[in-house]
C-alpha cells in the first residue's frame, strides 16, 4: 500500500482530507478484493488518515444528473463529499439498489463512483450525542469537518461495536449515520516523508500497518491522535 499522494496527487496534506481527491485515493487503498473496493476516513492524524475499507454490495459510476434527482444541490462531482451529495447518494442507493447506505469514492467530470453497502446499524444520531464523543462536533454546520468524522467513528465503535461510520444525511439537530465493520482498518500517511509529525510520532507511524478492526491498540492510538490534534481543523 502506497501513501495517499501516490494514490492521488491531490491528496497530499491534511487540509485536503475531505476532498474528492482523497476519496479517490481511499478507493484505491481499498480496491483489492480482500479489502472490499471502497473506503472512508475515520480519524485524521498528524500526517495520516485512518481509513476503514468496506465490501460494497453495489459499486459503479453514477451521473451527477441522476444524483440531482435526489438532491438538486448535488450538482457537481466536486461536491461529492459534501452533505448535499451525501444525502443524494444514500437516497440513490436505497431507491435504485435497495441498499440503505452509500459513500462517494472517485469522480470523473460528470459522474461519481458510488459504493452502496449494508451497514451493521443505521439511524439518526443527535448532535448532542456526538458531541459527547468529540466536543467540537457541536453543530450541523460541522458535518464535513474532521471533528464530526471522528465523533461518528467513535460513536459507532462505542454504541454499535462497529469500528467505522459515515454520515448519510444532515438535519438541524442530528445526523443520519451508517455504522459498519470494516474489512480492514489502516493508518495511511499522506506522503512518505510524514512531514507534519513530531519526531516521536514520526517514529511511531512511519512504518504504518494495516490492522484488523478488532485491534484494541489501534483504537487507543486513534484516541491519542485525536487528543494531539484537538483544536486543529475541527
Amino acid at each position: 500500500m502506497y501513501p495517499l499522494m501516490v494514490q492521488n496527487s491531490g491528496c497530499n496534506k491534511i487540509n485536503n482530507f475531505g476532498s474528492p481527491s482523497c476519496a479517490a485515493a481511499m478507493q484505491k487503498v481499498c480496491s483489492s478484493p480482500e479489502r472490499g473496493g471502497a473506503g472512508m476516513s475515520q480519524e485524521l492524524g498528524p500526517d495520516y488518515l485512518s481509513i476503514a475499507c468496506v465490501k460494497a454490495s453495489w459499486q459503479g459510476n453514477v451521473g451527477i444528473s441522476q444524483l440531482q434527482n435526489y438532491n438538486s444541490r448535488c450538482n457537481s462531482p466536486s461536491l461529492s463529499q459534501s452533505s448535499v451529495c451525501l444525502s443524494a447518494i444514500q437516497s440513490y442507493c436505497q431507491a435504485k439498489h435497495s441498499i440503505n447506505a452509500g459513500m462517494a469514492q472517485g469522480t470523473t467530470a460528470q459522474s461519481v463512483n458510488i459504493a452502496c453497502f449494508r451497514p451493521k446499524w443505521s439511524g439518526k444520531v443527535a448532535i448532542n450525542t456526538l458531541k459527547q464523543q468529540f466536543s467540537r462536533c457541536n453543530q450541523s454546520a460541522k458535518a464535513e469537518k474532521s471533528g464530526c468524522m471522528a465523533a461518528v467513528h467513535r460513536y459507532c465503535r462505542s454504541s454499535h461495536s462497529a469500528n467505522a461510520g459515515v454520515i448519510q444525511s444532515v438535519s438541524a439537530d442530528s445526523f443520519g449515520v451508517a455504522c459498519y465493520s470494516p474489512t480492514i482498518f489502516s493508518n495511511v500517511p499522506f506522503d512518505s516523508n510524514v512531514a507534519f509529525a513530531s519526531l516521536q510520532r514520526r517514529n511511531q507511524i512511519i512504518n504504518y500497518t494495516s490492522t484488523p478492526q478488532q485491534n484494541s491498540n489501534q483504537a487507543d492510538f486513534e484516541e491519542e491522535a485525536g487528543r494531539l490534534l484537538e483544536g486543529f481543523l475541527y
